[in-house]
């Protein structure tokens, strides 16, 4: 029992920040700072910089095939860089961005990325943990840490809280 919850310890996370680094799941690090040209490729964090007032410093992002991204006509004027699921490595280069923010379903670029001399994080949220930490991290890296914690505070966030936390959330 105590290795089992030693081993979903480790794994139960998305992105956290720890000793000044923003470190995924994956093993990625990157200084927790803020950083002013972003790509990204994951639908949440892309909605959360509209949230927390972040989205200046979103350079191009991964765009989705079949549903749209909240705020939709914000997000439609945006500068893609491909689908969420195939970047198109040579836009990154011409965005020139200091950090790339994928999900989970970017896993096979981001070796690519990385050898390119990129910053590069995964988002992987799949728990209310992970989402608010996700929320937090992108509060760090957009410069806008006390918004984020604010959405965090918020009715809205108050109300998912009284579930089970260690509960997967379907469609993230």
């Amino acid at each position: 029992l105590f290795i089992s919850f030693i081993l979903f310890s480790f794994t139960s996370f998305a992105v956290k920040i720890e000793n000044n680094e923003i470190v995924d799941k994956y093993g990625n690090k990157i200084e927790a700072r803020e950083y002013k040209r972003i790509i990204v490729t994951d639908p949440g964090v892309i909605e959360i910089l509209f949230k927390i007032g972040g989205e200046k410093s979103i350079v191009a992002i991964g765009k989705t095939t079949k549903s749209k991204i909240y705020p939709y006509e914000k997000v439609e004027k945006l500068q893609s860089i491909g689908s969420i699921s195939n970047l198109n490595l040579e836009k990154i280069v011409e965005y020139k961005p200091d950090l790339v923010v994928v999900s989970s379903m970017m896993l096979r670029n981001v070796d690519a990325v990385k050898k390119m001399g990129y910053n590069i994080i995964v988002s992987n949220a799949s728990s209310l943990d992970g989402i608010l930490d996700t929320i937090s991290v992108t509060g760090v890296i957009s410069g806008k840490k006390e918004e984020a914690e604010k959405v965090k505070l918020s009715e809205e966030c108050s109300n998912y809280k009284m579930l089970d936390t260690d509960q997967d959330v379907k469609g993230v």
